[in-house]
């Protein structure tokens, strides 16, 4: 959706939380655009610049501990990094 909203000129402000997930998550998808010092950075070739990552979700199979939690434990307390 992050893409998406550039294209609509009144949009203000969009909610990310990419930064609790764990950080092998990063690998599953590159290509996904990340925040930066407060910005979403917008890409300038076409399309959305995803790649599964197949090797990476092989190491990561579904279970109840590798499960993409939206949010870590004490996420709320985390610091800036």
């Amino acid at each position: 959706m992050h893409m998406f909203h550039v294209s609509i000129a009144n949009f203000l402000i969009q909610e990310n939380f990419d930064d609790s997930n764990e950080p092998w998550t990063w690998d599953l998808l590159p290509g996904v655009p990340r925040v930066k010092n407060g910005y979403l950075l917008v890409p300038n070739e076409p399309g959305w610049r995803v790649d599964l990552n197949e090797e990476e979700v092989a190491k990561h199979p579904y279970s109840e501990k590798n499960f993409l939690r939206l949010f870590e434990e004490s996420w709320e307390t985390r610091k800036p990094g």
